[in-house]
């Protein structure tokens, strides 16, 4: 337990206008009442407000590369949290052709001001401006769920923090004031770059408590139950390229003389597939290949790409090397034996898997008791996807899938007839998500400062 019994009385009289909205099984007519605090209210009043900027940004297209619309929705969020406080730096990113990271602080004043919480989130989606004209993908509101390109990953958990810190403000103005909010905010983390860690850390020795990542929590099959999964644990993984050089020619008149670089490229695409290992949680997956001019002329060269990720570090390592070595394959040689082809694998943007280490089973432990005393179950979730939480995790406390419920990310097709389903929030699941985040949140600022000590 990181709260002494003191401790924890502080926070469960604080919570007392914070009551957290969930399906509970209500016992007594206290428990009841408590549903009518500050919190609840402020909250629900602010709940259309919350969206009302998540529609903002939703309607702006913020594909990674859309440098103009990254740029606006940086903008019009620096704006929806200037309301709370909140100060914005625009650092430029190092990756060509995107837009400027965001970074807001509020400080806090006197000595408590000295610890603080940080949120992260991203700005870019996936989708570009002509996917979702040509789609009509757009914010749509149909009985229980909202779609829309970002409507959850992650413009929703931009939206549910702005909900969760207004509604703080309001219901505990004295703590509000007392302590120190970041929330960095990505502009790339979809195009898969590291330089929005070498923006963020500096940050990260200001007495950091926490690093709550809101990317989302995806609704499981059965709908939602009152439970929740927050994740602590990611794969890492990087992205490798496989280049094939061979020799052009006529494919009747020269064929001897010919190396086919696609057929070369085959075998290499065959030897990473190989290396995928369910045993030990290792995926390797070529999702590009191309090459070639015409079906007359034998193919000089060739390119394919593809993604590996894994929970272990050193399984992740062991895999990176065994890519490397395809470059060591035996080459093939042209009909007259004079030429060969020749393999070369680049590997790029490593990233280091989220594991589940003390600190973070500490954070997660808060979360798992805001649970229990509303009546929620809190899980722990291992995901095979990367976040800003990987590049976080060993330098502070850090909890990801904190964000609003839903499901189908990065999906832009909403044909319900043939079974397709685009990018959608589930409303219901909103406000009871933003609550029993601030209900940790609380305990994580009244604790003594424990949670530090577990990544250093």
């Amino acid at each position: 337990m990181i709260l002494k019994k003191n401790r924890r009385a502080i926070v469960v009289a604080l919570w007392a206008g914070l009551s957290i909205i969930l399906p509970i099984a209500e016992s007594s007519a206290e428990k009841a009442s408590s549903m009518k605090k500050t919190g609840t209210a402020a909250m629900k009043k602010h709940e259309p407000e919350a969206l009302a900027w998540l529609k903002k940004w939703v309607d702006i297209n913020s594909f990674t590369l859309n440098v103009a619309g990254v740029n606006e929705v940086g903008k019009s969020t620096a704006e929806a949290f200037a309301q709370l406080g909140f100060q914005a730096k625009f650092v430029p990113s190092k990756k060509p052709v995107a837009g400027n990271h965001l970074i807001l602080i509020k400080r806090g004043e006197g000595k408590a001001g000295g610890k603080s919480v940080a949120f992260v989130s991203h700005l870019d989606t996936v989708y570009s401006p002509e996917e979702e004209k040509r789609l009509g993908f757009a914010w749509k509101r149909e009985g229980d769920r909202i779609y829309g390109p970002g409507v959850i990953d992650c413009k929703g958990g931009t939206a549910l923090v702005w909900l969760m810190l207004k509604t703080l403000s309001e219901a505990e103005p004295d703590l509000y004031r007392r302590f120190t909010f970041y929330f960095f905010i990505n502009a790339t983390e979809e195009g898969f770059h590291h330089h929005f860690a070498e923006v963020v850390t500096p940050y990260l020795a200001s007495r950091i408590e926490a690093c709550l990542v809101v990317e989302p929590e995806t609704l499981q099959a059965q709908g939602f139950q009152g439970s929740f999964r927050v994740v602590t644990a990611r794969k890492g993984g990087g992205r490798f390229v496989i280049e094939s050089m061979g020799q052009g020619g006529h494919a009747g008149n020269a064929h001897a003389s010919g190396v086919n670089a696609i057929r070369q490229l085959a075998r290499a695409v065959e030897a990473a597939e190989s290396l995928t290992d369910p045993s030990r949680e290792v995926t390797v997956n070529v999702g590009m290949f191309s090459g070639g001019v015409a079906p007359n002329r034998i193919p000089e060269s060739a390119q394919a790409s593809g993604d590996v990720r894994a929970f272990s570090q050193p399984h992740l390592t062991q895999t990176v090397e065994a890519l490397k070595k395809i470059a060591k394959l035996p080459p093939l040689k042209s009909g007259d034996g004079k030429k060969s082809s020749t393999l070369r694998v680049k590997i790029a943007d490593i990233m280091p898997p989220m594991s589940d280490n003390e600190a973070t089973s500490k954070l997660f432990e808060v979360w798992e008791r805001a649970g229990k005393e509303s009546g929620a179950r809190v899980e722990k979730l291992r995901r095979g996807g990367m976040s800003d939480a990987n590049m976080l995790f060993d330098q502070v406390p850090t909890l990801d899938g904190l964000g609003p419920l839903g499901d189908n990310m990065h999906c832009s097709v909403h044909d319900p007839a043939s079974g397709k389903e685009a990018e959608f929030l589930f409303l219901p699941a909103f406000l009871s998500k933003a609550q029993l985040n601030n209900r940790a949140l609380l305990e994580i600022l009244t604790a003594p400062p424990i949670l530090s000590t577990g990544n250093k």
